[in-house]
């Protein structure tokens, strides 16, 4: 299994993961959580004539993996993530609107730091480094 360290993530990916799009529909739609608005930090625009499929492959080539435990945004048709090598509990977490944006993030992991992730603490912009894996798309 990727990039499991810890037996909580272990316990995420099993019990969690699996449930977490129901999980997240059920919130939503009794009103105990909002759905979230697109995250602040524009990335850029993707290329013309790029197809999501193409991004996706482009950006796993850069690292990035599919990440299963995340809200998904209005418009939102693509959402992955890239560990930090030297602190494997931060991720860089991009998303993809159907309109084009690039919209990324870097962030503790949900499944290492459940709380402080849903309550953004450590959030930031970290633009300079996502150019170097998005020149391929924008």
């Amino acid at each position: 299994m990727k990039n499991i360290r810890t037996l909580p993530q272990l316990l995420v990916r099993i019990f969690i993961r699996p449930v977490f799009p129901f999980f997240q529909w059920l919130v939503v739609t009794l009103g105990i959580i909002k759905a979230p608005p697109r995250q602040e930090f524009l990335l850029g625009k993707l290329r013309e004539n790029l197809s999501f499929d193409e991004v996706h492959k482009l950006l796993r080539k850069e690292g990035f993996y599919t990440n299963r435990i995340a809200f998904i945004d209005p418009g939102q048709v693509l959402s992955m993530r890239r560990l930090d090598e030297e602190k494997p509990d931060w991720q860089y977490h991009i998303r993809i609107f159907e309109d084009g944006e690039i919209r990324g993030h870097y962030e503790k992991t949900p499944e290492d730091h459940p709380f402080e992730h849903l309550n953004n603490v450590g959030f930031e912009n970290r633009a300079n480094m996502f150019s170097t894996w998005t020149k391929n798309i924008t």
